[in-house]
């Protein structure tokens, strides 16, 4: 999967240079707390569990407006589909046979 590929390569980047920008995040003492906890269950600094997740939860969400699957027989319909010959419309055809008004001079 994409995702965990992805997860992993930013895991073992770190440290990596280049990194200059800096998000400035305010923090509730329990948020804070907790994303401490977390962190160190999964061995990691907050930063570095911090940076994970975010770009995880980013990388998901870009990735649902992106990208869909289909199953086997979902893309045999589709195919089926676009491959079927093009409907003739009359009003479409009617309309489009007429000049526009700004093609007349």
């Amino acid at each position: 999967m994409a995702t965990d590929k992805r997860h992993v390569a930013i895991k073992n980047s770190e440290p990596q240079k280049g990194r200059s920008k800096k998000f400035d995040i305010r923090w509730t003492e329990a948020e804070q707390d907790l994303i401490k906890q977390a962190s160190a269950l999964k061995k990691s600094t907050a930063t570095s569990f911090i940076r994970e997740n975010a770009l995880a939860a980013a990388e998901s969400i870009v990735c649902e407006q992106q990208r869909f699957v289909l199953t086997t027989e979902q893309w045999a319909l589709v195919d089926k589909i676009f491959s079927a010959p093009a409907k003739i419309l009359p009003n479409l055809k009617k309309k489009l046979s007429k000049p526009e008004p700004w093609d007349e001079a």
